[in-house]
């Protein structure tokens, strides 16, 4: 039966609803188009940002203003026509995979990029070829930091050029930092390489802190000291800051390897969320090829480590989960 005109009240056969309808749903899209030319474009996309979670690249926005109190840095969604790395959206555990080292060994470098991720591969900025393997990095879907070198406790190791050191003047220490971060681009964050006496250092580390909030980048501690000044100095700075749970190859062997991976998947069912180091030794990588097949089976998400970053929230929550205890009961300054 034809369905009555809302002018006239006279019934219209059925083919001219059918055309009537028709038209109508191609003059709503004709006009949406022209609403969404009228908008502004999306800003570019800087060069020290690169994919997190979902679709869109997300940057971490720096803090307006540092302050003494708690603060955690917002997060900037921006557009980016770039293959993203993607974060399961659901409730199981989180576990987060960092590669070191990357960028001085070009074929473990690419063995590293063929791993289904998303991985965090973090690139020693005095590596070869970094913007290329860069590229391919992100191209497959992985986040990238900066492996940043730092002065370690034993003199008798090199952490390599432009290594950031105790006692540098501030601006000697500020062009090396502006060095390192300038090797490549599309990074999110850094983590230290060595650097077990430069992250105690809180003078030093305050002067980094202030440059990587600056660029809206994270910083996660790879703790190859426990007496880092990083935790406090993040509250302050308001810095998104993050620590390792799990260094999986200390110890280059297959059973050692796979003991570490079963710690950082119990850490994960109890923490939520866990973090792991390592490199691209050939056993590493063989290792997490089929450890990585087989978490679905577990029922464990794989996720870009500024993921894990942004969930923990607070720069303190590993010295308040270690306690026990809420982030608010910590004694400032506690370790």
């Amino acid at each position: 039966m034809g369905k009555q005109s809302a002018d006239t009240g006279v019934a219209l056969p059925w083919h001219r609803q059918i055309l009537m309808r028709a038209g109508l749903g191609l003059a709503l899209g004709v006009l949406v188009v022209a609403l969404m030319q009228g908008l502004p474009a999306p800003a570019p996309q800087d060069r020290a940002l690169a994919a997190l979670p979902d679709h869109a690249a997300v940057a971490l926005a720096p803090a307006a203003k540092a302050s003494a109190s708690l603060h955690v840095p917002t997060l900037a969604v921006r557009d980016s026509s770039t293959p993203v790395a993607t974060a399961p959206q659901s409730a199981w555990p989180k576990v987060a995979i960092v590669i070191d080292d990357l960028g001085l060994n070009h074929a473990k470098t690419l063995r590293a990029i063929a791993l289904k991720g998303p991985l965090t591969l973090a690139f020693l900025p005095y590596g070869h070829g970094l913007g290329g393997l860069a590229a391919r990095a992100r191209a497959a879907g992985h986040e990238l930091f900066v492996h940043l070198p730092m002065e370690p406790k034993q003199s008798d190791r090199d952490p390599g050029p432009h290594a950031l050191r105790v006692g540098m003047a501030p601006a000697a220490l500020a062009h090396d930092i502006a060095w390192n971060l300038g090797r490549f681009d599309g990074f999110v964050g850094v983590n230290n390489h060595m650097g077990s006496r430069f992250t105690e250092d809180s003078a030093a580390m305050a002067q980094l802190f202030d440059a990587l909030r600056a660029r809206g980048l994270a910083f996660l501690d790879s703790r190859t000291t426990a007496q880092s000044a990083g935790p406090w100095l993040a509250v302050r700075r308001g810095l998104a800051y993050g620590e390792r749970d799990v260094f999986l190859d200390n110890e280059r062997a297959a059973p050692a390897l796979d003991a570490q991976l079963a710690e950082l998947e119990r850490r994960a069912r109890a923490q939520g969320t866990a973090i792991a180091i390592g490199h691209p030794h050939a056993v590493t990588l063989a290792a997490l090829e089929s450890w990585i097949a087989a978490l679905p089976e577990k029922r464990i998400a794989l996720v870009p480590v500024s993921a894990i970053i942004h969930a923990r929230g607070s720069p303190l929550w590993r010295l308040a989960y270690d306690r026990g205890v809420a982030v608010s009961q910590l004694a400032p300054g506690s370790k």
